[in-house]
């Protein structure tokens, strides 16, 4: 086994103890329970999660590598999974505060 084709498999490894401790912890929730210590490695494990999909990419998409680069089905769906973390972890909520238009709509309310 490739270095590359181990750090797919740990990356989806990582992804479904990332998975696996988001859905307790809203089960958790739900039942007005906490647990710090899986809070702990689910942030750690989305944190990890993130760092080998952008070591995958910067692979991947070396601007001197020679042959353009190979994406197999396991890399796509990691891709595809990271471009939904990274919009659903998006601190929404300050952009749109933040927004000129936002800006613009209060003004005129005032």
């Amino acid at each position: 086994m490739e270095a590359f084709d181990f750090l797919i498999y740990f990356t989806f490894f990582i992804k479904i103890i990332f998975v696996s401790s988001t859905v307790y912890l809203k089960y958790l929730e739900h039942q007005h329970k906490t647990n710090q210590t899986l809070s702990y490695w689910k942030e750690r494990s989305e944190f990890i999660f993130k760092a080998c999909l952008s070591v995958i990419l910067i692979i991947l998409f070396n601007p001197r590598r020679k042959t353009p680069p190979v994406i197999n089905s396991e890399t796509k769906l990691l891709l595809y999974l990271y471009g939904f973390i990274v919009i659903l972890q998006a601190n929404w909520k300050q952009f749109i505060k933040d927004s000129p238009l936002n800006h613009k709509i209060e003004t005129s309310h005032s």
